[in-house]
């Protein structure tokens, strides 16, 4: 079974603050997702293109939140970890691949 964490960066602080979402809510909710998305929908994980973060390739998916929210966030495999490294509420791939390609988190 994997775990969840989340990366200990400004941008993600910033967007769980911003969003008013506490680490424990975001981590449960991104868990339960992701387990139902490879099990149901593994084709719905995709690389960000060109992409690495310390070396290892991103991973994004899309994260329905609640009725009205939703996230698209990204993280690396480590081991049998997923360490969630950027989320932001920008839904389209391309324009969440433009903000997580600005920050200092991919290589």
């Amino acid at each position: 079974m994997e775990t969840v964490l989340l990366d200990d960066n400004r941008q993600l602080a910033q967007f769980l603050k911003q969003q008013r979402v506490s680490q424990e809510v975001f981590l449960q909710r991104a868990l339960v997702r992701y387990r139902d998305v490879v099990r149901l929908h593994p084709e719905k994980i995709k690389t960000v293109p060109g992409a690495k973060h310390k070396g290892a390739m991103i991973f994004e998916f899309k994260l329905p939140f609640e009725a009205y929210r939703s996230f698209r966030v990204a993280f690396v495999r480590q081991d049998r970890q997923l360490r969630i490294i950027f989320a932001s509420h920008e839904i389209k791939k391309k324009e969440f691949t433009k903000a997580l390609k600005k920050t200092a988190l991919v290589d």
